[in-house]
């Protein structure tokens, strides 16, 4: 295996964690919006504030899986790499989509991870999400099919590979710490996605 192989490996465990996280945080979303709850508070907030918040952070993290310049998760650019089968239908999906990523990338940036000191620009920036806000939905679901695809042609003993690497890695750097190969999996992957002892 090649170390530029391994990086892209390394890459995807991040990636994976995230989007897992990214799946949990919709799912809370969704039930939250629906559920119309309010939690007690003592500054009267309602339901919509609390909902607000929610879409503020489910916004903002999908707006960094696809972020696709250099440092950022880059969800796309690594799924064309390690799964070049999947390459046309990701192309599609960028370019079918690009005025919504726009969006939520502006979204992200001036009112909810980033936000601009201007009121002004952040109420824009809510505007134009509520106006596409049923395309950003079903932009979202398609880059979670497109997702769920990927995981079934994951080569899980490749990655237990690199679990193993990072488990190494971390007890060696952090003192006291005890990360195994299989908690790893678990963390990131979630319960039985991989068997780390094959």
């Amino acid at each position: 295996m090649t170390k530029n192989t391994e990086q892209l490996r390394d890459a995807y465990l991040a990636l994976r964690l995230r989007i897992k996280n990214f799946a949990a945080l919709t799912l809370i979303c969704d039930e939250f919006s629906s559920a119309h709850r309010v939690l007690e508070n003592p500054m009267a907030l309602e339901h919509g504030d609390f909902a607000e918040v929610l879409r503020d952070l489910w916004i903002g993290y999908f707006a960094s899986l696809v972020d696709t310049t250099k440092g950022a998760t880059n969800a796309l650019t690594l799924w064309k790499a390690l799964f070049p089968k999947k390459l046309q239908r990701i192309n599609e999906w960028q370019h079918k989509w690009k005025p919504c990523l726009k969006i939520i990338r502006d979204y992200r940036n001036e009112r909810s991870f980033h936000a601009t000191e201007s009121v002004f620009q952040q109420i824009v920036r809510w505007r134009e999400y509520n106006i596409a806000q049923r395309d950003i939905a079903e932009m979202k679901r398609e880059f979670l099919n497109i997702a769920m695809e990927i995981f079934a042609e994951e080569d899980l003993e490749s990655f237990a590979t690199r679990l193993d690497a990072c488990s190494k890695r971390l007890n060696q750097e952090l003192p006291g710490a005890d990360f195994d190969s299989e908690f790893l999996a678990r963390y990131i992957f979630g319960p039985g996605c991989i068997d780390t002892r094959a």
